[in-house]
């Protein structure tokens, strides 16, 4: 793929949709604006501008180039960017595929180096075909075969080899549903129920306190516990639609995480990039004896999860973690290391103590 190439149409949408999420409050103040009729139609023809033809126009000025040595993004509309991003530097490669791309074979693509700023990737790719990605990936994995000159001579995408998988890890329903049960999550979705009870009509919500003081105490408690129940059900659904065929891959020297229903959400990692692994449990989960595994990684490509941390294993329990992960990451041990409590003599501690 060495001739630059416009993103598949269906991007516009995409891009349309991340305008409406940004300035949606250019149509409030439209909408509510005191103005006349040609006031009006000025205004909306500039907001159909912004939500629309802005967009089409940052599709037309994009396009892309993945080459054997790096990969290539021309944008811009006044100023034009020629950004170079060479296989070395990558740090993550995210495939996100929402459920109207996938007849069509397409997804998003962003790619991050350890050096960008901000919460944006260096390069989004709205629409792509999927095998973009499978290109990048080999060519990532492919050492240059020859020199000549400075420039590496890398065989062509035809005889590229794909390396083989040395690990693999799938959740099971059982494990999932384990995790939605133990998910603390529902406390911020009971904190959205509460906001949405705020911003009810002060008549409404004065009649339902009035007729909660009428209510028996038994009652009024069965309302709370209903209350908290629709919360966590909700946190539940969510926590299952999100880890959907949970995935974990170890493929060469890349380690690769592929979760969801609506949206299918693959993350690519370089293990020589993966700085810590973590493993957390919350309260339910250490009396359960469960465990989240994560990694942290120089990338916003899990800025989506708890901590930013990338997961890659849900939900395991506490004495088999180290054991399953160790094909995966082979740095860590296959069993933890016993801990003896620490004790200190008191002759010690006095003499520490300042006179």
């Amino acid at each position: 793929m060495t001739k630059p190439k416009h993103t598949h149409p269906l991007g516009v949408l995409q891009q349309i949709a991340q305008a409406l999420k940004d300035y949606w409050y250019l149509m409030v103040i439209l909408l509510t604006a005191r103005l006349g009729h040609l006031g009006f139609a000025i205004s909306l023809v500039l907001l159909i501008l912004v939500f629309c033809g802005w967009p089409i126009l940052r599709w037309a000025t994009l396009t892309y180039q993945i080459t054997p040595t790096a990969i290539i993004i021309h944008s811009g509309i006044l100023v034009r960017h020629h950004e170079h991003i060479p296989y070395s530097r990558v740090q993550t490669v995210q495939r996100k595929q929402w459920f109207y791309l996938r007849p069509f074979q397409l997804e998003e693509l962003l790619i991050e180096t350890a050096s960008h700023e901000g919460h944006a990737p260096e390069a989004r790719l709205a629409a792509v075909p999927t095998t973009a990605a499978h290109l990048i990936a080999r060519y990532r994995q492919t050492k240059p075969t020859a020199t000549t000159g400075s420039a590496a001579v890398i065989p062509d995408q035809t005889t590229v080899a794909t390396g083989t998988v040395q690990a693999y890890y799938r959740i099971n329903p059982q494990d999932l549903v384990k995790f939605g049960l133990t998910s603390m999550i529902f406390v911020p979705f009971l904190l959205v129920l509460l906001g949405l009870y705020n911003k009810l009509p002060k008549s409404m919500t004065t009649a339902l306190v009035t007729d909660a003081t009428h209510l028996a105490r038994v009652l009024l408690v069965s309302a709370i516990v209903a209350f908290i129940m629709i919360a966590w059900l909700g946190a539940f659904i969510w926590t299952l639609q999100r880890y959907y065929h949970f995935e974990l891959t170890r493929q060469a020297d890349q380690l690769e995480t592929a979760r969801g229903f609506f949206q299918r959400n693959t993350v690519s990692a370089p293990l020589d990039r993966i700085q810590a692994v973590r493993f957390k449990q919350n309260l339910l989960r250490q009396w359960l004896h469960l465990q989240t595994v994560q990694v942290l990684i120089a990338s916003k490509a899990a800025g989506d999860e708890d901590d930013n941390d990338l997961v890659i294993m849900p939900v395991i329990q506490a004495d088999q973690a180290m054991a399953t992960l160790h094909p995966f990451i082979t740095w860590l041990p296959t069993t933890l290391p016993s801990l003896t409590a620490l004790t200190v003599p008191v002759d010690a501690i006095k003499s520490a103590m300042p006179c």
